[in-house]
């Protein structure tokens, strides 16, 4: 996962997160605020909040998930997002949960359409919904460069080597160098 919380105190914002197994969890207790994102691309689900996280989820793009939301015994406020086109479900509620869905895109103002794509066993308020997509999103602008140089001016293990390798044996993509340390 790109981004998990457990037992924390978070603010994540204007992220771009795409193409991973979940985009973000959050777990065991956490505070979230969840504001200005683009999560797109999860095999599993977009954003998942468990074990009694409280979430507030505003200004974010969720959509071409496998999964959208999930929030399982937790207390989730979701409200001025654009929560569409995921494949399996946009939102789920399981267990013990406290659910927000006010003002909300969800790719369709038919609310038959809106509910088929809420996987939940209680009854839960989505409107006012929203007529549009409103949300946008600005991406980041990253300013350092990608950097193709393989080249390197020491020897993995030694003292000028600023990062931990630990090789068990070798194989046919490196070729064991320098040995640091014994039974790691």
């Amino acid at each position: 996962n790109p981004i998990h919380g457990e037992a924390s105190e978070l603010r994540v914002e204007n992220n771009l997160i795409s193409n991973n197994w979940f985009g973000a969890t959050f777990d065991d207790n956490s505070d979230v605020v969840f504001n200005s994102n683009k999560v797109e691309g999860s095999s599993r689900y977009a954003l998942h909040f468990i074990v009694n996280s409280e979430a507030e989820v505003q200004n974010n793009i969720i959509n071409n998930n496998n999964g959208g939301i999930e929030c399982a015994d937790s207390v989730c406020s979701i409200n001025d997002n654009a929560i569409f086109n995921n494949q399996v479900f946009n939102f789920r509620v399981t267990g013990d949960s406290n659910i927000d869905l006010k003002n909300n895109w969800w790719g369709t103002t038919s609310l038959d359409s809106i509910f088929d794509s809420i996987d939940s066993e209680v009854n839960l308020l989505i409107e006012p919904i929203q007529n549009t997509n409103e949300v946008s999103f600005q991406a980041p602008n990253f300013i350092q460069q990608d950097l193709k140089n393989f080249e390197i001016n020491y020897i993995p293990g030694e003292e000028d080597d600023l990062y931990l390798y630990v090789y068990p044996s070798e194989d046919e993509t490196r070729r064991v160098l320098h040995r640091v340390g014994e039974g790691l």
